[in-house]
């Protein structure tokens, strides 16, 4: 994964959320989990954001039109369309909401995000108690094509499809978003967080923007796979998968 993007730094910090409930009740669903274990999770996930976080290096980020490599050994890769969030300045703590608006719209940058996640993996730490960094780092990310001033977008009527070998998948808009990127700024303010100039913060998958949401409906990820994620006035996303044969 060779590449260099202006933008950002390395080794990347790159913060991920749980931004959309569409996602979270899908995939909860997918694995047959209990309608009132999923509220209990949804009313804990609602009063504060959730999040991973990985230290990323140039390998482990691809860019527009770049073969996304899956190694033989991951059996159940899967794409992740979301929103990325670049921080352009230093953000201070204990902001108030109107300080975080602010501080996003005239300090940070936009962006499409691939979150590419190794579910076997996940299904792994999952058992074994350990946090999904390791199933989200192995693929590594895809990010693109352009960074665009916030301040220079509408992005709650931003309009996002995703589309897998040409067939639409899933359609939405960032409205659907409960942890909006200024909602977040704002929460981890107060949370002794400090966010500096270079962090790149993820959404969360949009609703329907994974493959584990819905269900055995579609397979993972093979070989020549065209993944096209697109969010107006940004532009389309666009990466192959080079697959080897198990």
């Amino acid at each position: 994964m060779i590449t260099v993007i202006p933008s950002l730094t390395f080794p990347l910090r790159f913060l991920d959320f749980l931004g959309f409930e569409a996602h979270i009740r899908n995939m909860r669903k997918a694995r047959n989990l209990p309608a009132a274990e999923t509220e209990t999770f949804l009313a804990l996930w609602r009063k504060e954001p959730a999040y991973f976080e990985l230290a990323l290096s140039k390998r482990q980020i691809y860019v527009q039109d770049q073969p996304v490599s899956i190694p033989s050994f991951v059996e159940k890769p899967d794409y992740e369309f979301e929103i990325g969030c670049l921080l352009n300045k230093n953000a201070v703590l204990n902001m108030s909401e109107q300080e975080a608006e602010k501080f996003f719209k005239e300090c940070c940058d936009l962006t499409i995000l691939n979150d590419l996640s190794a579910r076997d993996f996940q299904e792994k730490d999952r058992i074994l108690g350990m946090s999904v960094s390791r199933s989200k780092g192995i693929l590594g990310k895809a990010i693109g094509p352009v960074f665009l001033p916030a301040k220079n977008m509408d992005i709650y009527n931003l309009k996002l499809t995703l589309k897998i070998n040409h067939e639409i998948r899933s359609q939405t808009t960032y409205s659907t978003c409960f942890w909006t990127f200024p909602k977040i700024i704002h929460s981890l303010s107060h949370q002794n967080i400090l966010l500096e100039a270079g962090t790149l913060l993820g959404s969360g998958t949009i609703g329907g923007g994974s493959i584990a949401e819905h269900g055995g409906k579609y397979p993972w990820l093979k070989n020549e796979d065209l993944i096209e994620m697109e969010a107006d006035g940004i532009g389309i996303l666009r990466n192959t998968i080079l697959r080897p044969d198990p």
